[in-house]
């Protein structure tokens, strides 16, 4: 899956590819980057901050993706393009369609713009690895709060609307593979939790007071479609072992 993923990031039209990996990789892996370096072991979100830090001063845009995912073919060109036209955006996404273990179709996230006017009170609709943002404004925010284990995206998709515009691309621009060892489904309820955090802190009071009232029906919501997205994804797989 590493290898793909990155054959699939250099055909995105990623200028620099840098690697975090937490062990040895095979020479073939490694040349397929511009950069490897070991994972300083301090989670998820410090490894991404770690690569941030360590890519060279003249890259201006940047984004993260996990090494069981995919780019489009010339999808990272596609939003380096909108971030080029209008300095106002602070991060441009598109489409992500839903694929399991085998690669086999689940669905697609086409939420729009939609996705980012709910930002701020409802679910986080906005595919990570469909987006791009400016890495002078990830300096500015000082990276991903450490702080959290699944939702540090979301964090900082919230602090990004705070600092510009979010604007929404419609094209399909990844593929996230959603199978039992992923961090985000096989921590689905802690993940859930973990959002409705991210989001009350981001509110004002007196809204944030009164938020303890729809927030359990958002997070149950939010944990429910994560499990109708398992189960599809694990019967998409049945069907291709059987059809095998």
């Amino acid at each position: 899956m590493l290898k793909e993923c990155l054959n699939a990031a250099r055909a995105s039209g990623a200028d620099y590819l840098l690697l975090v990996s937490p062990a040895e990789l095979s020479s073939e892996i490694r040349n397929l980057a511009d950069q490897v370096i070991p994972d300083p072991g301090l989670g998820l979100a410090e490894a991404i901050n770690f690569g941030m830090k360590n890519l060279p001063d003249d890259i201006l845009y940047s984004t993260w993706i996990g090494d069981d995912d995919l780019f489009v073919d010339s999808s990272l060109q596609i939003l380096r393009d909108k971030l080029d036209r209008n300095r106002k955006l602070s991060l441009v996404y598109g489409k992500c369609t839903y694929i399991n273990s085998v690669g086999a179709q689940i669905g697609v996230n086409q939420t729009g713009q939609l996705a980012t006017r709910i930002l701020g009170f409802g679910p986080d609709l906005i595919p990570q690895p469909s987006s791009l943002f400016r890495l002078d404004d990830f300096e500015r925010l000082h990276g991903l709060d450490s702080q959290y284990k699944n939702a540090f995206d979301f964090d900082f998709f919230l602090k990004l609307k705070k600092i510009g515009k979010l604007e929404y691309v419609p094209e399909m621009i990844s593929y996230f593979r959603w199978h039992d060892d992923s961090l985000s489904v096989n921590q689905r309820w802690r993940a859930v939790k973990e959002a409705s955090k991210v989001r009350r802190s981001h509110l004002k009071f007196p809204v944030k007071a009164f938020s303890i009232l729809w927030e359990p029906t958002i997070a149950l919501a939010t944990f429910v479609a994560g499990k109708i997205i398992g189960t599809r994804s694990k019967l998409k797989s049945t069907s291709h072992q059987q059809s095998a």
